[in-house]
């Protein structure tokens, strides 16, 4: 019973992976024309737009003497940020 089920369970298999992928470059893709209108949208945002651009993009901010010392992007900006050379 089990051997029938199997092809099945791999079609099924497939199926989930193939949308998980579609889900990640429908992602990416957002991202990415996101990331070509960042200053724009944060320019012309609210403060609570601003906040969340932030959110979404920041993953952590490092401050020291009131000072940005470094950051760490979320996925997948920090992957745009090292193909764009950043």
């Amino acid at each position: 019973m089990v051997e029938e089920q199997l092809p099945q369970l791999f079609k099924d298999i497939i199926i989930t992976e193939e949308q998980r992928q579609n889900l990640i470059k429908d992602d990416f893709e957002i991202a990415l024309q996101l990331s070509t209108e960042l200053n724009y949208l944060f320019e012309k945002g609210t403060f609570d737009e601003k906040r969340l651009l932030c959110e979404i993009v920041l993953k952590r901010i490092y401050v020291r003497e009131g000072t940005v010392t470094k950051y760490d992007l979320n996925s997948p900006f920090a992957l745009i940020a090292r193909a764009k050379g950043s």
